[in-house]
């Protein structure tokens, strides 16, 4: 999970927030908004997601995997998407190259690390592992962790759609406010 989320590091330069004058150019066009935002995303996505698929191939072909290949690989489709979304939304928020990699990198970190990527998750106090149960890279874990154990539980599924359309649905109010 930690893997996946450091990789969208390195599409910053190219997700910062464009300059308002092309998203105004090509609303005149007849471009929506919400086009712009899905055809950047989309473009984003599908360079994440082979980088996403790497460890998860790689897992299958040494038999690391318990569940049904099909299973791993929506898995990770799905938690590309989250990963996606989120990093994407982050990206939005400004349009200064430092401060967009600095955002996202200790977001990422502070999350992975409450939700048990880089220590167990039961060394932090109970509260916290409730919490860390529904924040996004602790329901990306559960579902990966699951892909391994053959137990991916169907609950975090749902959840992980709705932050990544939550994500999506936000990131289109960023580049609006940004565009006036």
């Amino acid at each position: 999970v930690l893997f996946i989320w450091l990789s969208c590091l390195a599409f910053a330069p190219k997700l910062l927030r464009p300059a308002p004058a092309l998203g105004q150019l090509l609303r005149s066009r007849g471009k929506s908004l919400w086009g712009q935002l899905l055809c950047d995303f989309g473009a984003y996505f599908l360079m994440l997601l082979p980088i996403a698929a790497l460890p998860l191939l790689g897992g299958w072909y040494l038999g690391i995997l318990q569940a049904p290949l099909w299973v791993c690989l929506c898995t990770v489709l799905a938690v590309a998407l989250l990963c996606g979304s989120m990093s994407f939304f982050l990206y939005q928020l400004t349009d200064q190259l430092l401060s967009g990699v600095l955002l996202q990198f200790f977001v990422t970190l502070g999350m992975c690390f409450l939700c048990g990527c880089m220590y167990p998750v039961f060394f932090f106090p109970e509260t916290l592992q409730r919490l860390s149960a529904w924040l996004p890279a602790g329901l990306a874990r559960t579902l990966l962790a699951g892909c391994i154990t053959g137990e991916v539980p169907p609950g975090p599924w749902f959840a992980l759609l709705g932050y990544s359309c939550a994500f999506l649905a936000l990131s289109r109010l960023a580049r609006k406010g940004a565009d006036r």
